[in-house]
């Protein structure tokens, strides 16, 4: 059965339609002298077909790349529905989209239609450096987060600081082709976990600077991306990734180290068929025709900007849960001694248990104004089978660790396969508990 389209649906295809053209896009062009058809390798010709067009633009900029992104994706993306779009909307836009970025730091870095303002940019670096790895939580049916792209990258599998391990291997072998960062997790993300990383790679090369020093370039995979809402902010957030690697080689190298080329590849960028398509992208087109890019773009180093940016991190600094949700992360873990192992109390079982009668105030100290029964075990260790557990469960029978402070671990523990143990992983834990211990 054919369905019938509303009228708003029929209305909204005829504006996309009317804008979708090959006369739109040259005119774009023509009012556009960085832009050309040559940054736009499009397969046009296939799109109708079945097959995926794949389409590659350059810019000097972040924020160049990106709107062009957003111009090739509108005019040679192939349409396709998605569970997101509604009845009465059209269809999403959906290609292969590589951006290559002459200059990952060059200015402007800031799209003006990039959906995310100052504020919003602050928590995405925030989150991009591990602020928030605190939020991660991999158990099921959890209101946290199941991934943050620091988590993925600076503790895979619970115990594998990638990062790191590039930043020593380039400090070993400056021309090593190997040097790259993953995000996923096979056995956990394909069909457990409710959302999956974007962010698949990361892979940096560093090269000899003709005049002193050396480059890091770095290119980025992504599985699949909002255009609009997500893509500016990511590029944004990895490519200040980007820049603090490059730092940190610079320190450990002893020589200068600038940054270079970024490239940005989605596997499926796409544009909703909701307020991106019939909304958003007529706006950005008819503001691409009339005015020139410096009105659409601002820097990032701008006073307003920055001012703005400033002072968000800088309160997220202060305290990284200011805005906390449905994250919880005030309330600490609890540890104590239970027989031959230790147990690892959640905050959720503790906060089950506020209020009720069974309340025992002389087992649960410190929870910071919060008292009650400790009912459920979160995790237990044995502690038979590591000397470095046995001495902190003999050591004292309950201790109280702040959630930033524990969460690594809790993740860790719960990584341990119950059908046996990986080494590395117990080595991480043990030295975690180690660390406790002295504290």
């Amino acid at each position: 059965m054919i369905e019938k389209e509303t009228d708003d649906k029929k209305a909204q295809n005829r504006l996309i339609r009317k804008y979708r053209t090959f006369d739109v896009f040259t005119e774009i062009v023509s009012k556009n002298p960085s832009y050309g058809i040559d940054f736009f390798k499009a397969c046009t010709d296939k799109k109708d077909v079945g097959n995926k067009p794949n389409i590659s633009v350059y810019g000097r900029n972040l924020a160049e790349a990106y709107e062009k992104a957003l111009i090739g994706l509108f005019f040679f993306g192939h349409p396709v529905p998605t569970h997101y779009d509604k009845p009465d909307q059209p269809q999403s836009i959906e290609a292969t989209v590589t951006m290559e970025v002459e200059n990952a730091m060059a200015e402007p870095r800031y799209h003006l239609l990039g959906l995310a303002d100052a504020i919003e940019m602050a928590n995405y670096v925030f989150e991009i450096r591990g602020g928030h790895d605190h939020w991660v939580d991999m158990t099921p049916e959890t209101e946290k987060w199941p991934y943050t792209y620091s988590d993925r990258l600076r503790n895979y599998k619970g115990h594998i600081d990638q990062i790191e391990n590039c930043v020593r291997a380039l400090k070993k072998s400056w021309h090593n082709k190997r040097v790259e960062a993953i995000t996923w997790e096979p056995d956990y993300d394909l069909e457990s976990a409710k959302s999956a990383p974007c962010l698949q790679r990361l892979w940096f090369r560093l090269l000899k600077n003709p005049k002193k020093g050396f480059i890091l370039n770095m290119d980025t995979e992504w599985r699949s991306r909002d255009a609009f809402r997500a893509s500016h902010m990511n590029m944004f957030g990895v490519t200040t990734l980007q820049s603090d690697t490059a730092k940190e080689l610079e320190q450990r190298l002893g020589q200068s180290v600038s940054v270079g080329t970024y490239t940005d590849k989605s596997n499926s960028l796409h544009l909703y068929g909701s307020a991106d398509i019939s909304n958003g992208m007529i706006q950005l087109i008819e503001r691409v025709i009339k005015y020139p890019f410096e009105s659409r773009v601002m820097n990032s180093n701008e006073e307003v900007l920055k001012t703005q940016f400033d002072e968000e991190y800088a309160k997220l600094e202060k305290d990284p849960d200011y805005k906390m949700g449905i994250q919880g992360t005030t309330m600490p873990f609890v540890i104590e001694k239970h027989g031959n192992s230790v147990r690892i109390i959640e905050p959720k079982y503790i906060k089950r248990n506020i209020g009720k009668k069974e309340i025992n105030t002389k087992r649960v100290i410190g929870l910071r104004g919060f008292r009650g029964s400790i009912k459920e075990p979160f995790a237990t260790l044995d502690t038979r089978k590591s000397e470095k557990l046995k001495k902190f469960a003999d050591k004292r029978e309950v201790k109280v660790l702040d959630y930033r402070e524990f969460h690594k671990t809790y993740q860790r523990i719960m990584r341990i396969p119950r059908d046996g143990q990986i080494p590395g992983l117990m080595r991480r834990i043990e030295d975690d508990f180690d660390k406790f211990l002295s504290a």
